[in-house]
């Protein structure tokens, strides 16, 4: 499950997103042609990539008029409109806090689950949300009215909304009617409902992101529904984090420590949770009207293709896989996602085990890594700007590195705890959002099989984290003393993301001189006609201009988010 990154992402079939190059009249590309031409020119391209990637004239036989087409008539995009959507995703903002936050300190300290249970059933929902996202975002896609005539988005986000409160609150309650069984047993017990939340969680993302091009087709109008979005996401992991701080506080039992006696207290949780998910779901229900959704004709299926033939730089399925950057890139959005969550689930452990803080500690120390790593995504944008992604990268992972390098070789306690969630927050962030502008850097234009990149790449984010916390949870040293138990979630707060930051400097080191966004097939006849070093060498933003209209977008940091969590889970 991924922390929604607040992106418009596409739809697994490649549904238009934000940041896609849009389709407009041929009045609007008469201002643009000497811009890129410049753009193109001090890139050194040979004319005959140039041909291919300089759109049509207006004037030409070959230009296309889309009004017809693409411009159908929506209903008003008004203020409370606006709002009722941007609520749509808070029950699985509150629902993914809790997850990744407190799931395993649940099933360790509470539910007495050994540790190799306890990371089935994390594994268990990391594979089902994999398998869960590519199915619904293509069959989303395929829909035309939906379910009864409700909205094709509309009715997965309702029937995902669904499967979540159904099945979300017994994830943080105890076994019922099986409290003294075999852990088997409660494993069996539990995987229905991981199963049955994370369908439902990967219907609610898919169907509350790809609603936003349905709602209007205006850019700025989207990328406000995105603020908005993510606004609210920062509220609920706040409302998580807090609320998990003033419950354990009050806990009037004396003992410090989470134990089985605070099932009551989780449980009270979960249900306020829910609560407040639900209601905002009954608001972006009634509050937003899903235009229906029509059919496509063959002058518009004509359209796209001119569209995307226009770019040299579209890219097939298939010619993916032989495209190097696609799997380096791949890697170093892997290891990003891996330092996040990793850190993110064992961060609590590390607090009562190691440091044995007060058991609310995993209320506000979290709570200081989100808000440190949300100050980070505001600066995210200029700072793209100003010293590139790829710098931008080795200064997370720098940061990261520091965080690690602070625990491994420093003394720490409940005060100075408090700088390594401020490195942790603040490189985790920095890291995800570069790395997912490196990512939209790849696509480049190919925005018809942009989704099925981001597809690819989340499946095995989240597969890779699923089986990375099976490995640690086996790891665990299963008797011994006390001492062994605590200096094991140490070693894994060093050397786990350690091993992230290293996989994501190689990635960097081996793109350090290569444009990414070029395509392989392309750089024979790049080098044919001008100095390749020459052309490696210009800037991000150069690259940017040549490839897409909308390249401003990439570096913004709402485009990611993990945030701070997860779309990832």
């Amino acid at each position: 499950m991924h922390v929604d990154m607040n992106q418009e992402e596409p739809t697994l079939n490649g549904s238009t997103s934000a940041t896609e190059p849009q389709v407009v009249n041929g009045d609007n590309h008469n201002k643009d042609d000497h811009h890129h031409d410049h753009h193109h020119k001090s890139l050194g391209l040979p004319q005959d990539i140039l041909a291919e990637v300089r759109p049509p004239s207006p004037d030409s036989p070959d230009s296309v008029d889309t009004a017809g087409i693409l411009g159908e008539d929506k209903r008003p995009l008004t203020l409370i409109r606006k709002a009722c959507y941007g609520v749509g995703h808070v029950l699985n903002d509150l629902c993914a806090a809790m997850w990744f936050s407190y799931l395993l300190v649940f099933l360790h300290s509470v539910l007495n689950f050994t540790n190799t249970y306890a990371g089935a059933v994390i594994l268990l929902g990391q594979v089902a949300d994999a398998i869960a996202t590519p199915f619904v975002g293509i069959e989303s896609d395929h829909s035309v009215s939906g379910f009864f005539g409700y909205g094709r988005r509309k009715s997965w986000h309702l029937i995902g909304t669904i499967a979540v409160i159904v099945s979300f609150p017994f994830l943080f309650i105890d076994c019922i009617g099986c409290h003294n069984s075999h852990d088997w047993a409660k494993f069996i017990y539990f995987a229905p409902f991981v199963v049955i939340f994370q369908f439902g969680w990967a219907s609610v993302q898919i169907a509350h992101l790809a609603l936003i091009p349905d709602l209007s087709s205006d850019g700025s109008h989207r990328v406000e529904l995105n603020a908005i979005r993510y606004g609210w996401t920062v509220i609920s992991n706040l409302t998580v984090y807090m609320l998990t701080w003033l419950v354990l506080r009050m806990d009037t039992d004396g003992d410090k420590t989470v134990n089985p006696s605070d099932a009551s207290t989780f449980r009270m949780i979960v249900f306020i949770v829910i609560g407040v998910g639900t209601l905002f779901s009954v608001i972006f229900h009634v509050g937003v009207k899903e235009d229906p959704h029509p059919q496509r004709s063959s002058s518009q299926s004509s359209v796209e293709t001119q569209d995307s033939q226009m770019s040299s730089v579209h890219m097939t399925w298939a010619e993916w896989f032989k495209e190097p950057h696609f799997y380096i890139v791949g890697a170093l959005y892997m290891s990003a996602r891996l330092f996040v969550n990793l850190t993110q689930v064992y961060l609590p452990m590390y607090l009562l085990d190691t440091l044995q803080l007060g058991k609310d500690s995993i209320g506000y120390i979290p709570l200081m890594v989100y808000m440190t790593g949300f100050v980070a995504s505001v600066i995210m944008k200029p700072l793209n700007r100003w010293i590139g992604k790829k710098v931008a990268c080795v200064l997370g992972i720098a940061l990261g590195l520091g965080a690690c390098a602070w625990i491994q070789f420093f003394n720490v306690d409940g005060k100075t705890v408090y700088g390594i969630a401020a490195l942790l927050g603040t490189s985790g962030t920095v890291l995800m959002v570069a790395s997912l502008a490196v990512t939209s850097d790849l696509i480049a234009g190919s925005t018809s099989t942009g989704a099925f990149v981001f597809g690819l790449m989340s499946f095995a984010d989240k597969l890779s984290n699923g089986l990375a916390v099976m490995a640690i949870q086996l790891l665990h040293p299963v008797s011994g003393t006390h001492s062994d138990h605590s200096d094991f979630f140490a070693k894994v707060m060093v050397y786990v993301p350690t091993g992230a930051c290293v996989i994501a400097l190689i990635c960097i080191l081996l793109i350090s001189r290569q444009t990414v966004g070029v395509r392989h097939r392309d750089r024979q006849r790049i080098m044919s006609s001008t100095s390749y070093r020459e052309f490696v060498n210009q800037n991000d933003e150069d690259r940017q201009a040549m490839f897409s209209e909308s390249g401003d977008h990439y570096g913004d940091p709402r485009f990611a988010q993990t945030q701070t969590n997860a779309t990832i889970s």
